[in-house]
């Protein structure tokens, strides 16, 4: 928006990015009509700058974050995400070599447990779909390994 340093339609205005316009007495929108030009220009140029600068290129949305199903993944366990877990260690790891007993997940102070993405998917796969009763909070953290070939 344009600032009016004077006392009549044809005087001095400054715009967003600091220009003094003279307003012609012959069209009094002439000022504001550039104003609102440059202010568009200065919007434009802004847009461009945060598009670039707010954030790396391999992190935005359109081209993904790089992620190996190895990697780990953090999410926070409902009660029915707890169930969830105690029942497929009694359906697939009971009885067999590696059973040790069951072990609860580790949790931290604020709930959150780490998986890897394979392990999470193996336990809680079948159990994650519209509509479903969710097994772990819909927002998890991803721990991604940077390595120079991703």
């Amino acid at each position: 928006m344009a600032v009016h340093t004077g006392k009549s339609a044809s005087d001095t205005w400054i715009t967003p990015t600091g220009k003094k316009v003279q307003l012609g007495s012959h069209d009094p929108t002439i000022g504001i009509r550039k104003a609102f030009a440059e202010a568009a220009e200065a919007v434009e140029r802004f847009s461009e700058w945060a598009r670039e600068n707010e954030r790396p290129k391999e992190y935005t949305s359109e081209r993904g974050v790089p992620f190996n199903l190895n990697d780990y993944v953090y999410v926070r366990l409902t009660e029915h995400g707890r169930q969830v877990h105690r029942e497929w260690f009694e359906s697939v790891m009971s009885g067999n070599l590696w059973d040790a007993g069951y072990t609860k997940p580790v949790e931290d102070d604020d709930g959150w447990s780490k998986w890897q993405m394979w392990s999470l998917i193996n336990v809680f796969g079948n159990h994650v779909y519209m509509g479903a009763k969710p097994c772990f909070d819909m927002n998890v953290k991803l721990c991604v390994k940077r390595t120079e070939h991703q």
